[in-house]
């Protein structure tokens, strides 16, 4: 009798903790994209190093300037008798070079515009990453319980830690090709304020995002 009435007790008891037990709730990808949003734009960045890049070194000419002043005494008075000459000396380019300039400057900017292009992705998939970091560490804290209590073998955590470890590996990995296409485009800019600016913007927008390369 006492066995029977343990047996049926036991039951109730399991059925009555796990419906007081806290259901398990995981953040969605939403809502941790929503903790760091990118607020550097492809559209402004490319703004700034434009400017940056401009290269007028086709116009940029060597101009020599030479100034002189003669007299003659023919029966004039001093006021006419006076003479300052100036004389500009101007190099001349041909038209081939002149487009030579231009494909260069063009074929800079292009490659501007494709480590741009770049710097955003990368600085998208390290977000990405950071994300699905968040949301397996979560799942790693629940798996690891979930062993201890016997409930499950440990191939479920040592699956989650091998997928942190890779997202980790890629983080890092996104992070030092941030860098190298930071470093790229400012050394596309002349030195001056524009790059000042530039520079100023990225590395401003990039620690609000906690990049470090």
């Amino acid at each position: 009798m006492r066995v029977t009435t343990l047996l049926l007790i036991l039951p109730l008891l399991l059925l009555s903790n796990s419906s007081n037990a806290k259901p398990f709730e995981l953040d969605t990808y939403d809502d941790n994209f929503k903790k760091t949003e990118i607020g550097l734009t492809y559209s402004k960045l490319n703004q700034l190093t434009s400017k940056c890049l401009i290269d007028k070194g086709w116009l940029d000419m060597d101009v020599d300037l030479k100034s002189g002043v003669s007299t003659r005494q023919r029966g004039f008075n001093e006021s006419q008798d006076t003479f300052v000459g100036l004389v500009a000396t101007v190099p001349l380019f041909s038209g081939k070079e002149l487009d030579r300039e231009r494909d260069k400057l063009i074929a800079r900017k292009r490659t501007a515009t494709d480590d741009i292009a770049g710097m955003i992705e990368n600085i998208e998939k390290v977000l990405h990453d950071r994300r699905m970091i968040d949301i397996y560490k979560i799942m790693e804290s629940r798996s690891r319980t979930r062993v201890k209590s016997g409930v499950i073998g440990l191939s479920e955590q040592v699956d989650i830690m091998e997928k942190l470890s890779s997202l980790r590996k890629e983080v890092i990995t996104f992070t030092a090709q941030i860098g190298g296409k930071y470093t790229a485009i400012l050394n596309g800019c002349k030195d001056g304020k524009d790059k000042r600016y530039l520079q100023d913007y990225m590395d401003d927008e990039l620690e609000k995002l906690k990049i470090k390369f």
